[in-house]
């Protein structure tokens, strides 16, 4: 629909939503629709605003989460050394020692 008949489409139903009746002069309602239609303008400026506001705060809590996470002490990497797990089996005395050496023999 064009620009025009979406104006004079809002004027109508503006003039409909009045309760006085159509004794007004023309001149008089021309001019309380374009009242009504600039406070309609300016609420929504305000809510587009109140919107960019809200954007913009949720914009630097995440900033001030990050700074926060940066400065934050990170968990410092302590390298652990493995135990060298060998297959051999552990021999603690000379006597198992020399079992061991005979089992291998037979």
């Amino acid at each position: 629909m064009s620009k025009e008949h979406n104006t004079l489409t809002d004027f109508f139903n503006f003039l409909a939503s009045q309760t006085a009746p159509m004794e007004q002069d023309s001149e008089k309602a021309i001019q309380a629709f374009n009242k009504h239609r600039d406070k309609l303008a300016e609420l929504a400026k305000e809510e587009k605003r109140l919107k960019q506001l809200k954007k913009l705060e949720l914009i630097v809590q995440k900033r001030e989460e990050q700074k926060l996470r940066a400065l934050k002490p990170k968990h410092q990497y302590v390298p652990t050394t493995k135990k060298v797990m060998s297959r051999k089996p552990k021999i603690n005395t000379m006597k198992e020692m020399q079992d061991l050496i005979d089992r291998i023999r037979n």
